[in-house]
């Protein structure tokens, strides 16, 4: 998923396999979104699936930087967490950081959180590549804390190189990137990736959208997208009403009463608001209006997006369905080659006029 980095609004989705997490898969994603969209993506932060050596020789810190058609310098930063298993040169980063994670020059705080930071300007693979080394202090003291006090006995057995590595270990962590910059300036880029991992936190708990009940790539493709829509608008409620706190799921259980009916292709009647949905609208600062301009509401939502054809509304449907003239029954050719129906047709005419004189 590729984020707006001003709005955190998703622009791009593709759905891939999980085993196909290469260079390939990056530089088809972003050529796709610049020949879709005209966006140029220059920031990767990618997890540890990525990390691949086919990968560090394509974003390292010798090819940084390009020249766009603008003739402009611009750079592909990447970072990507190494994995806590296999994870390349990350024992070796540890051992040469050990001595260190006491040391207050390489702590700075983040996110209510005392963090070490160090970089070091290592070769990867035969790249050269800048190695950032954190620990979470506050969280390792913490998760530390309660383990011990479970887990005692084991404890004291650890030896003492053992211990230092249990003090550490759950909030220790390693990124690789290929931008010069200082430790707190690359976790601050990195957290940037928690962005999508809320986004799909909040599908997954509020639009279920996980199981797929979908088989074709088709069918997956539409419920992702649909869900995408949705979550988007649903945060964006979420941050409408954050001022007044007010969750959505209580937003939801007040206004679900309130009713409207659809009078026309334009005109939405709004039914007079009972007492708990006039508190809520008070204290979000709105006022129930009586009606809405379907019209001028679909002008304000779509302003800015291109539409390829006007919308077509029920009444142009039903409109549709009405023949021009009256229907003429289909004439039979008989044996002798002359068409057939006719007479019968004036004759039924002839009748209902009858009927209708009667009548």
């Amino acid at each position: 998923m590729i984020l707006d980095i001003q709005s955190s609004v998703p622009v791009w989705f593709e759905i891939i396999p999980a085993n196909i997490l290469d260079k390939s898969t990056i530089m088809s994603i972003t050529s796709d979104v610049e020949k879709t969209l005209g966006i140029t993506i220059d920031m990767y932060d990618l997890d540890a699936g990525y990390a691949r050596e086919e990968l560090f020789g394509r974003f390292n810190r010798n090819n940084s930087t390009y020249i766009d058609e603008d003739n402009e310098i611009r750079d592909h930063t990447v970072l990507i967490r190494m994995p806590a298993t296999n994870g390349y040169g990350r024992d070796d980063l540890y051992i040469q950081s050990k001595t260190l994670f006491h040391d207050p020059e390489y702590e700075f705080d983040y996110e209510h959180h005392t963090f070490f930071g160090k970089r070091y300007e290592i070769d990867l693979f035969g790249y050269p590549e800048f190695g950032f080394v954190f620990v979470d202090k506050t969280q390792a003291e913490s998760l530390l804390r309660e383990w011990r006090t479970a887990h005692w006995d084991e404890w004291v057995e650890l030896s003492k190189s053992a211990k230092e590595w249990y003090s550490v270990k759950n909030g220790f962590f390693v990124l690789i990137g290929n931008k010069d910059q200082i430790p707190q300036s690359a976790l601050v880029e990195y957290r940037g990736r928690t962005s999508i991992e809320s986004y799909f936190r909040d599908s997954k708990a509020y639009l279920k959208i996980l199981p797929l009940k979908k088989w074709t790539k088709e069918t997956v493709t539409g419920k992702i997208f649909h869900d995408t829509i949705v979550t988007t608008v649903y945060r964006a409620f979420r941050k409408e009403i954050a001022p007044a706190d007010m969750s959505m799921s209580s937003l939801i259980v007040h206004m679900e009463s309130w009713e409207c009916v659809r009078k026309s292709d334009h005109l939405l009647e709004i039914k007079t608001p009972n007492i708990q949905v006039r508190e809520t609208l008070e204290k979000l600062g709105l006022v129930a209006p009586a009606h809405l301009d379907l019209g001028a509401m679909r002008k304000e939502i779509l302003q800015g997006v291109p539409m390829s054809r006007v919308p077509i509304t029920a009444s142009k449907r039903r409109k549709a369905k009405k023949r021009s003239s009256a229907y003429i029954p289909r004439r039979k050719k008989g044996s002798d080659g002359k068409s057939k129906g006719r007479k019968r047709t004036k004759e039924r005419r002839g009748k209902s006029s009858k009927r209708e004189r009667k009548s």
